[in-house]
């Protein structure tokens, strides 16, 4: 292989790595919420509603996209650090016992962000490569679970 072979041969392998580390999504609450980070163990409790208000006493809302989606497969993962298909049993056992429902569900991210910016409270995942409206904004999901 030749030099200019071996050099775009790198730049790929190197975009392929930096492509891979980056989340494919994106932590998304309403602009009014003052929270700008929380840790992968709040955001778990949020998302399982064993967590109902913000540190500001705003009641959560959190918003799910569907079980097949891959923006949610790899937010469960990261964040919740399980797949989605074993949240949605723990929510269809809790729906069975009458003891919960699971966060509402929306089918596309701009749906989500309709959401997230509708309600004070709200905190969903979009795809990283969602347009973002003023009326909703990125926190950072950081710390340990």
């Amino acid at each position: 292989m030749s030099g200019k072979g071996l050099a775009a041969a790198g730049v790929l392998l190197l975009w392929a790595a930096l492509a891979a580390a980056e989340p494919g999504f994106v932590v998304i609450v309403n602009a009014a919420n003052p929270a700008s980070q929380v840790s992968p163990e709040v955001a778990a409790k949020i998302f399982s509603k064993r967590l109902g208000t913000w540190p500001d006493g705003q009641r959560t809302k959190p918003v799910d996209l569907p079980v097949a989606s891959a923006t949610r497969e790899a937010f469960s993962r990261e964040v919740l650090g399980q797949p989605a298909g074993v949240i949605e049993e723990m929510w269809q056992k809790q729906i069975f016992s009458g003891r919960d429902v699971p966060p509402p569900r929306k089918a596309s991210d701009s749906e989500v962000i309709d959401y997230v910016a509708r309600y004070p409270g709200a905190i969903g995942y979009v795809a990283a490569s969602s347009r973002l409206e003023a009326r909703v904004k990125i926190i950072q999901i950081k710390g340990e679970r």
